[in-house]
């Protein structure tokens, strides 16, 4: 019984220290770090040109390695071939070696018997013929028209073999020209996909796309509706136009720039926030490697907003939008020479579809419109003159020169007016009215989302404030303050996905728990009924 204890005792203290263990490992994975939902990348970007260059690089192996594959099948047909040939030749000289009727043995045992028949008939005809020695004889029997005939036979039949022992000889240089130009050709192969798979950092970055290729972008533009032609195109731009970038549009970034708060707003917005900028460095890896997503944008345009209400200077302001907006056309021309022939495909195949048919002008200028809009790229435009679509020269997004000539008027906000007064002019219109209501909604949503944001997640009063740029923040946006602000945000902590191992090793201990009660159970029913026992015997 003493050991049933000791066994459940050691039990129970091995699950205590592993649960222990579990505590002081969750503790342990607890980082000030929020969990950021972007594409991660190491810690310095490989460099764009040699993202382009790896790109090209793979273009040309992968129309090399389809040059390849051709010329491998070509070979692998002709190898088939020649040994086809060769192995007919070789029957061939067998049945001219060996056939009992026309071959050249069956040649040599004619002539044999006929130089027999002869040298019988000149023993018997001739006399002293016997005497003579073997090259006189030999004289006599080549005179006569039997064995030369026979003679004439041996040596065409001998002839048709050498030209086919010449044959079968130039049929294995073929041979082995062909296996050593195929064995080159596999292991050209072989070193192009080695090398594509181990150099394919730069396809993980956020504006890197898969490579296509345009020949196999096929459609039939004589029959379907424009509909049904933008659903196939859609489904090839889906591959060629990152998501990263269709998610964020032009119009979008106008939008957040434009939308104006008060110092009580941003202060709100702000608290707690490390103050972050573009700097060279960010901009560059943010044009190809990192994700510039809108809540990046927003932050950006929130500390421009702060500047300016410190400064209400309009040219620093629109130079800080504009900035944006080069970036995101930056993002485009990256992706874009990665497909360049996949874009001109596609655009190809829109104009013809678009110019060869009587289409309603209102219609399909709106669905090229939304489907041009969905990934910010215009394929195509239309000219009110030639009543004709023309291609986009792809110099730019078509997007670009509409938004980056753009300029936003700064407007001081009061704090108690919401974002309806604008100081920068004495007049109003009713655009400007509109304008000014859709921004006081704006302000309103964003101050509920932020009190929301404020009251799930205490980390964002527990940041640094000292400068540092938007590629450093992504990192670090999370790192916490010496000081405390209050003692929920000094409860609360943040921690990365739980990925299980901690509930598994949990279970395990509860298991081990689980398995030394049980064992404890009948020592205690045991204990029960002897107390039972005891207490019946006292009472009688």
């Amino acid at each position: 019984m003493k050991k049933i204890y000791s066994f459940s005792l050691s039990l129970l203290i091995t699950s205590s220290f592993i649960t222990n263990n579990i505590n002081a490992q969750e503790n342990i994975n607890q980082v000030p770090k929020p969990y950021r939902l972007t594409q991660h990348i190491q810690e310095k970007a490989i460099d764009k040109d040699y993202c382009l260059n790896f790109f090209n690089q793979k273009r040309e192996n992968v129309y090399q390695d389809n040059q390849a594959s051709s010329e491998i099948k070509t070979l692998e047909t002709e190898i088939t071939n020649l040994v086809n040939q060769h192995n007919e030749i070789t029957l061939a000289i067998e049945d001219l070696e060996q056939n009992p009727d026309y071959s050249r043995q069956a040649a040599q045992a004619g002539l044999d018997h006929i130089l027999e028949t002869v040298y019988d008939e000149l023993s018997q005809e001739q006399t002293g013929f016997l005497e003579l020695d073997a090259s006189s004889q030999e004289k006599y029997l080549v005179q006569d028209s039997r064995v030369q005939e026979w003679q004439t036979y041996l040596s065409e039949v001998q002839a048709e073999i050498d030209y086919l022992v010449h044959q079968q000889k130039l049929i294995e240089d073929e041979y082995n020209q062909a296996i050593y130009r195929l064995e080159e050709l596999e292991n050209q192969s072989s070193y192009i996909n080695q090398e594509q798979s181990e150099n394919n950092a730069c396809e993980l970055y956020a504006y890197s796309v898969p490579f296509k290729l345009d020949e196999r972008i096929i459609f039939d533009t004589n029959n379907g509706s424009l509909e049904d032609i933008l659903v196939n195109l859609d489904q090839t731009m889906q591959a060629i136009v990152p998501k990263a970038y269709s998610k964020v549009s032009f119009q979008q970034i106008y939008e957040i720039f434009n939308l104006f708060m008060s110092q009580e707003e941003l202060d709100k917005i702000l608290k707690g926030k490390e103050l972050i900028r573009l700097d060279q460095n960010a901009y560059y890896e943010y044009s190809y490697a990192r994700e510039l997503s809108l809540s990046d944008i927003e932050s950006l345009a929130h500390f421009a907003q702060r500047y300016y209400l410190d400064d209400q200077d309009d040219h620093r302001y629109n130079q800080a939008y504009h900035e944006i907006i080069q970036l995101k056309e930056d993002q485009f021309h990256y992706f874009f020479q990665i497909n360049r022939e996949v874009f001109i495909k596609i655009q190809e195949i829109l104009l013809q579809y678009l110019n060869s048919n009587n289409l309603d002008q209102e219609k399909s200028l709106q669905a090229i419109q939304t489907f041009q809009s969905k990934y910010q790229i215009k394929l195509v435009f239309y000219d009110d003159q030639t009543s004709q679509w023309v291609a986009n020269d792809f110099t730019s997004t078509g997007f670009y020169d509409e938004y980056i000539n753009r300029v936003i008027e700064g407007k001081v906000i009061a704090n108690e007016e919401s974002g309806s007064t604008d100081h920068s002019s004495t007049q109003e219109n009713p655009q400007e009215i509109n304008d000014d209501e859709s921004s006081n909604k704006r302000s309103v949503r964003n101050q509920q989302l932020q009190a929301i944001k404020d009251k799930l997640s205490s980390h964002e009063s527990n940041k640094p404030s000292k400068a540092k740029t938007l590629a450093d923040s992504n990192n670090n946006k999370a790192k916490k303050s010496p000081k405390k602000e209050d003692k929920s945000a000094s409860k609360s902590s943040l921690k990365l996905p739980d990925t299980g191992e901690s509930r598994a090793a949990y279970l395990i201990a509860i298991t081990f728990v689980v398995i030394g009660v049980i064992i404890l159970i009948p020592d205690l029913i045991q204990r029960y009924r002897h107390k039972k026992n005891i207490e019946h015997l006292h009472l009688d």
